[in-house]
């Protein structure tokens, strides 16, 4: 993940006050009170559980695959979108309704249950059509992982990024494990469990990964062959340095915009970039080009290779968030 953030940023429970006029049945009445408030912020804290309103869908993107299904009605309906731009394990994962108006983008934590993955960091805040607020979040697994994803971090290795992309490409499906994956949990503390019934997640999740094989092969990748590769390309230099401040279109950052740009290089086997194309874009499209730009002008790799050391041409790919300044 690259972080982008205007010029004006270096880098990528309330108070209480009870009175008491008098003793006597003026303190009875106050421990009622309290008795009272005590037992709201329990029934407030109480978890909303939303059942399916529709089946899921997926959508053969041109350059995604994506899982839609919504969840409760009225007020209460939800959102949640399963995303992938490649194939492998991880996913982008939206969640947009009224449910989630008090929850912060910098204090939720998004749960697969029971005992799967979770996610805690990395999430933007926004809309979805009309379905706001949404959550959004990158590198999200169904299941648990013994390995740590440095992607949203600020000590970010793109050679460990590298060797991270592949193993997710070469892990073998999990079938079993994610037909036990039932619900999804939005969490924030202070504030009530949103518990989503998603269903079992094995026929899902098994027409995602047929989905993103097909995606590969129509970038021309033979995915079978790239599942034996001994690495894909690897940056020579820190990503992070392919793209400055100076590069955040002007007249966006003055008006505050901000955006995340899903993008694909294709490296020759020079490691030498060759296209770079927009997969998806919450736009404006000065985001896209000036994500182009820089990075065909600046990125720079160890090809791919396969187990016997022959160079190939492959491919690399990323986000980008341009973050306004505050």
């Amino acid at each position: 993940m690259l972080h982008l953030k205007g010029a004006q940023r270096a880098t990528v429970g309330g108070l209480m006050k009870i009175v008491f006029a008098s003793l006597g049945k003026g303190v009875i009445a106050c421990a009622l009170c309290l008795a009272q408030f005590h037992a709201s912020l329990a029934k407030e804290k109480e978890p909303l559980v939303l059942s399916p309103s529709s089946k899921w869908n997926l959508n053969y993107a041109d350059d995604s695959c994506k899982l839609a299904r919504f969840f409760g009605t009225g007020d209460d309906r939800v959102a949640v979108i399963i995303s992938r731009f490649e194939s492998g394990n991880s996913f982008h994962l939206a969640v947009a309704g009224k449910p989630l108006t008090h929850f912060s983008a910098d204090h939720i934590t998004m749960a697969f249950g029971p005992d799967g993955g979770s996610l805690n960091r990395g999430f933007m805040a926004g809309s979805l059509g009309t379905f706001k607020p949404a959550l959004f979040g990158s590198a999200a697994h169904l299941l648990k992982r013994d390995d740590n994803d440095e992607t949203e971090d600020d000590n970010y290795n793109h050679e460990e990024h590298a060797a991270y992309t592949l193993r997710d490409l070469q892990a073998p499906p999990a079938a079993d494990e994610e037909a036990a994956i039932q619900w999804l949990e939005v969490r924030q503390k202070a504030r009530a469990t949103v518990h989503i019934e998603l269903g079992s997640m094995g026929q899902p999740m098994a027409a995602m990964r047929k989905c993103t094989d097909e995606l590969m092969t129509h970038w021309g990748i033979d995915v079978a062959a790239h599942r034996q590769l001994a690495n894909l390309p690897i940056p020579t230099k820190s990503p992070g340095k392919w793209l400055t401040s100076a590069d955040y279109p002007s007249d966006l950052q003055a008006r505050g915009a901000q955006g995340i740009i899903q993008f694909r290089l294709s490296v020759d086997a020079d490691g030498k970039p060759t296209q770079c194309h927009i997969q998806q874009s919450s736009r404006p499209a000065g985001f896209d080009r000036a994500v182009c730009k820089a990075l065909m002008k600046r990125a720079q790799f160890e090809p791919a290779h396969t187990r016997d050391g022959k160079a190939i041409a492959s491919y690399w790919r990323s986000t980008v968030k341009f973050v306004a300044g505050r």
